[in-house]
């Protein structure tokens, strides 16, 4: 059984990746905060990555509250999940490149992640 974190803010997202993983220890979470969080507390076998949070769409990745503050944590800071494989499943392009591109080849860019487990 693998230890997945889920950064999302969309309920019925949450639910979909709680049925397709059942199998597995998933922890869920809304905002970047408790995402960060669990991160310092806790190692992974993988992690799922929202960019935009709050029930808005399109956020620029220097607003608070992004996917983009929990990647720039686990580059900077998180000496527990260093090479744990990331899943960016954000429907924002850029907020995803930008989160791509500073996690680099730990991370794999997959839009609507939730649709093909």
């Amino acid at each position: 059984m693998s230890r997945i974190l889920v950064l999302d803010d969309s309920q019925e997202r949450l639910n979909i990746f709680a049925q397709k993983l059942a199998k597995h220890d998933v922890v869920m979470v809304e905002t970047a905060t408790e995402a960060i969080e669990q991160l310092k507390n806790n190692s992974f076998d993988m992690i799922l990555l929202d960019h935009d949070l709050g029930n808005r769409a399109f956020v620029d990745s220097s607003e608070p509250n992004t996917g983009y503050q929990v990647a720039k944590f686990i580059v900077n800071e998180d000496t527990n999940n260093k090479d744990v494989p990331i899943i960016i499943h954000s429907l924002n392009p850029v907020g995803s490149m930008n989160m791509k591109n500073i996690l680099g080849d730990q991370a794999r860019y997959l839009p609507g992640y939730w649709n093909m487990l």
